[in-house]
């Protein structure tokens, strides 16, 4: 992924980084909150013309930058999370807080509906990871499952399946078969979640975005176009720290 600012003089753009890949047949733009705005473009394509797309896409771009910059503002001042949601799995966690003279955060399940950090928990950096250490644990239990019954039922196999907690991608899949997932997926909806799933399940039949691939979305989820621009949206419900 490369960075690049607009040499127009006439109009000053908004930083952005481009991102080539090789299954992109259009160029696409998202607003990450980790990121910004991140334009995903197919191989050799012509990086010139980006400024003139972002000038078609500006009054969009500005707005939803401004959102997560709001976002930001309203969460600039540090306070631990009370309270842990996660719509996939329908889970609300209550966070307790107990500080000893351990160096470390550890984050322990209580109840159904408990969790408790121990140990160094007024540093921000050590229990924030400690946190996304403990969402990878709950993804890790969840998603393949889940991923697992969606596969058995459309006729769907994979070669395994991997948590990770990335920046930008909900999941991904190889050509050899193995499906990435997003551990932050646990945040949003349970039918924006398949919507996921069922996506890259795809990719193990077709490793692209053609009319195949997109016959076979349609046939499984008729409104898999709106919860494509939900899941867009949805990176604004990820709390603070669940990002790197």
């Amino acid at each position: 992924m490369s960075f690049a600012r607009s040499s127009n003089p006439a109009e000053t753009l908004p930083r952005y980084r481009v991102r080539h890949s090789s299954r992109a047949r259009h160029v696409s733009l998202t607003i990450h909150p980790a990121d910004g705005l991140v334009i995903v473009v197919p191989n050799g394509f012509d990086e010139q013309l980006i400024p003139g797309l972002i000038h078609t896409k500006r009054s969009w771009i500005d707005a939803r930058l401004r959102q997560f910059s709001d976002a930001l503002i309203n969460d600039e001042a540090w306070l631990r999370p009370a309270r842990m949601t996660l719509p996939a799995v329908n889970e609300h966690w209550s966070i307790k807080y107990q500080a000893n003279s351990s160096t470390t955060v550890r984050i322990s399940t209580q109840d159904k509906n408990m969790l408790r950090a121990t140990g160094a928990i007024d540093a921000e950096v050590k229990l924030h990871a400690a946190l996304r250490r403990w969402l990878k644990r709950r993804a890790d239990l969840a998603l393949p499952q889940r991923l697992t019954e969606l596969a058995d039922r459309h006729d769907f196999s994979f070669t395994r399946v991997t948590i990770r907690q990335q920046r930008t991608r909900w999941g991904s899949c190889s050509s050899r078969g193995t499906i990435s997932l997003n551990a932050k997926l646990l945040f949003i909806a349970p039918e924006l979640v398949d919507h996921v799933l069922l996506h890259e399940l795809c990719h193990t039949l077709h490793a692209h975005h053609g009319d195949s691939f997109q016959a076979l979305m349609a046939d499984l989820m008729p409104n898999h176009r709106q919860q494509r621009v939900a899941l867009r949206e949805a990176w604004t419900h990820i709390p603070r720290w669940a990002h790197r």
